[in-house]
């Protein structure tokens, strides 16, 4: 028997956004990072719209406007990766194969429902399945790591604690099949099954 999993709680619909194919949604979600850049007191620089070719959003709307919205820069690019700007040694440079899952972000109104942030999870794993994307890079603050591993995410630090956006972070590596795993783990607790996890990786031709 498959294990089923939530990928889509319902009443919320995530939608995969680029800067080409839809400016007003990625100009609502910049907005809204900036927005929590002042909140959280992030010294971002130019980084939240460094990346306009090789980003993709995943976000959620609500009353007309974007409400949540996890950003995705795929490697391979000449825009390079977050993670390599502060932690140039690590050498991801010019590999397709992997992302990083450079900003999160929900309103304040929405934060503190672990669902939406698992729709935006889900929604960016199915992605990366399909696009073959194997590993993601993470910059995690110190303070949150524990948080990242409460979730389920078997996160992996693979460098040293250095500042970025004036935050001390952990560059982290986690894979879209642990990914995939921690959403099992998560379907098996909740007990609310919509999808199957062998399914997606069976349209992706990732099972062999």
């Amino acid at each position: 028997m498959p294990t089923r999993i939530e990928f889509d709680p319902a009443g919320i619909v995530v939608q995969a956004i680029t800067a080409a194919d839809h400016p007003r949604h990625v100009s609502q979600i910049i907005a809204l990072y900036e927005e929590a850049a002042i909140e959280m007191a992030w010294q971002p620089g130019d980084q939240i719209s460094a990346y306009p070719s090789s980003s993709v959003y995943f976000a959620f709307e609500d009353a007309g406007r974007i409400q949540g919205a996890v950003q995705l820069v795929r490697g391979g690019t000449s825009e390079g990766l977050p993670v390599l700007k502060v932690w140039p040694e690590l050498g991801l440079a010019g590999r397709t194969d992997v992302a990083d899952v450079a900003l999160v972000a929900l309103r304040k109104e929405f934060r503190g429902r672990r669902h939406l942030y698992w729709a935006l999870y889900a929604a960016m794993w199915r992605f990366c399945l399909r696009e073959r994307i194997s590993e993601l890079w993470m910059e995690v603050p110190h303070e949150k790591l524990a948080s990242y591993r409460g979730l389920g995410w078997p996160l992996s630090v693979e460098g040293p604690l250095r500042m970025q956006w004036e935050e001390p972070c952990y560059p982290c590596r986690v894979s879209v099949r642990g990914v995939g795993e921690a959403m099992i783990a998560r379907a098996r607790r909740s007990g609310t099954f919509l999808k199957t996890v062998e399914d997606e990786y069976e349209a992706a031709g990732a099972i062999s």
